[in-house]
């Protein structure tokens, strides 16, 4: 939380990561943006998450690479 609450700008950090559901073989992969929401003491009082699913887009790059 610390790294989100000193991003300058106010601009979401980005990362991707995969999730695997519990006792499954099903693998998402997924994007995410995070940005932390300040009061106007400037005090962190809340995180924003945004997790989008880009295993589609991801096997389609593959295939491309691949072809």
């Amino acid at each position: 939380m610390r790294r989100l609450s000193l991003h300058v700008g106010g601009l979401p950090l980005r990362w991707e990561m995969r999730l695997r559901l519990n006792g499954s073989d099903t693998v998402f992969h997924t994007a995410v943006a995070a940005t932390a929401s300040h009061s106007t003491s400037g005090q962190v009082e809340g995180l924003r998450w945004l997790l989008r699913d880009v295993t589609r887009e991801k096997q389609m790059q593959a295939a491309l690479v691949h072809a």
